[in-house]
């Protein structure tokens, strides 16, 4: 299997993306984030002291409150505290928020054109919102988890399409227009790797949740992502609701849905994708100012 001989070629994720993506270094992930999803990852860990952690980063709260206040998470009535956020959610939806309300920023880092970023993230908030619609019907403790690995699993785009322009974007370009149908096919025909892997290696440089890492690494196999996950991975950008009649028909059959709530699920996401991208092309771009003053 590819990924398992893309394992033996490289000693460390960072000399993978280095490889990937040439001298580029990948902005370091938020060290409250970090040991807040650290914390996260004991089953015994208090409420008190996580909320503490977050609260050391102003930053970071005032990220997670906007997720939360989204439409991603469609809450009730507002949260205006920390408090009041795990309380309605609980810790294990907090993990979800943190991922969200911190790896947008460090993706938009890549040197893409404003343009460009703008599908790129409506694209991804559309198939995270059809994720976590399913998820919801099928699944619903499952529905945070498949929403943030569907918004993450192509983050690895923007960074191949800049640092591999003469060759990975004509391949991108060929799979948005129709006339590429094995995306994964031909990224590893040409480079020996696919940019799920490659998304891997980045979840494993920011050392992200195994649980989602396994997910965006799967989404395009028969196996190992949610099944949510796998289907919207389908949905390329740019592409209008009437024109997702294959993509309505694949997802009826495989999860057991009716094509019409399908069809119906992919015309809200669509609609709700583009209040989502606008916060999510605008997260990190006041420290991404500050660094290019520096």
């Amino acid at each position: 299997m590819a990924i398992a001989f893309l394992k033996k070629m490289f000693s460390s994720p960072e000399d993978a993306l280095k490889e990937c993506i040439g001298t580029y270094e990948l902005p370091s992930f938020p060290r409250v984030g970090r040991d807040v999803l650290t914390m996260l990852q004991d089953p015994e860990v208090k409420t008190q002291r996580v909320l503490q952690a977050l609260e050391s980063d102003p930053g970071l709260v005032a990220r997670v409150l906007r997720a939360v206040n989204s439409a991603s998470f469609a809450t009730r009535r507002p949260v205006e505290t920390l408090a009041q956020a795990v309380s309605m959610l609980g810790l294990n939806e907090l993990e979800s928020l943190v991922v969200s309300a911190t790896v947008p920023a460090l993706v938009n880092s890549s040197p893409l054109p404003p343009a460009a970023m703008r599908d790129f993230w409506q694209a991804s908030a559309r198939r995270a919102f059809v994720a976590r619609g399913i998820a919801e019907r099928r699944s619903p403790a499952r529905a945070p988890s498949s929403y943030v690995a569907a918004l993450l699993q192509d983050m690895a785009l923007p960074f191949l399409v800049h640092h591999h322009q003469a060759q990975y974007g004509p391949l991108l370009s060929g799979w948005k227009a129709g006339d590429l149908t094995d995306l994964v096919g031909a990224e590893r025909d040409c480079f020996g790797w696919d940019h799920s892997i490659v998304a891997g290696w980045m979840c494993d440089v920011w050392r992200l949740p195994q649980g989602l890492r396994g997910a965006i690494v799967s989404h395009h196999e028969d196996e190992g992502a949610p099944s949510e996950v796998r289907v919207v991975s389908h949905l390329p950008e740019g592409v209008p609701v009437e024109d997702c009649a294959p993509v309505c028909s694949a997802v009826s059959h495989a999860l057991g849905h009716d094509e019409q709530d399908v069809e119906n699920l992919i015309r809200w996401a669509s609609q709700m994708s583009g209040e989502l991208s606008s916060s999510l092309i605008s997260a990190g771009q006041g420290s991404q100012r500050r660094a290019r003053r520096a």
